[in-house]
């Protein structure tokens, strides 16, 4: 073994049934000089980039100045054009980031039939068998307004004719 080992390792295992997982991106940044109006822009058009998921927590900051920590959940490869909205249209001088793994459940696309009309949704897979329903917000919303009926009822109703259909 003058200049190199001659070996090769090789490892054997099984691996077991977990849910969905994948590889996500946090971005976060900590902003005490951005106002609401700002920063709610910011949000939408980093939701039309197609993050994941997007929220604000408020935080006290240094010399007690309150402020808000903006955090994007995006996939990976979504990474650089988050960047760019939150450093183009928040005044952040930096941007921390992680790689996050998550566990999914399953879920498809489904709507149900209310009195009031077509409701979509999607069909949740949980862990021990059992399949539940999560209405849509904006179709349930669409529906209420139209209908004059209230939003919690209608949820109400689309859940309800998920049940029916699964009894």
């Amino acid at each position: 073994f003058e200049e190199q080992a001659n070996i090769l390792r090789l490892m054997v295992g099984h691996t077991t049934d977990l849910p969905s997982s994948d590889q996500v991106c946090l971005l976060e940044t900590n902003l005490d000089d951005t106002s609401g109006e700002l920063i709610g822009h910011a949000c939408s058009l980093l939701m039309k980039q197609g993050a994941l998921d997007v929220y604000t927590t408020a935080i006290q900051m240094k010399k007690n100045r309150p402020g808000i920590m903006l955090s994007v959940l995006c996939n990976m490869e979504d990474m650089e054009p988050m960047k760019t909205i939150l450093f183009r249209e928040t005044l952040t001088l930096g941007i921390r980031y992680q790689r996050i793994a998550r566990f999914k459940l399953k879920r498809n696309s489904h709507s149900v039939e209310t009195q009031w009309g077509q409701v979509e949704g999607k069909t949740i897979h949980l862990p021990d068998g059992k399949i539940t329903f999560s209405p849509e917000y904006e179709s349930c919303r669409n529906l209420a307004l139209a209908n004059q009926v209230s939003l919690p009822t209608v949820f109400a109703a689309a859940r309800q004719a998920f049940h029916t259909t699964q009894t």
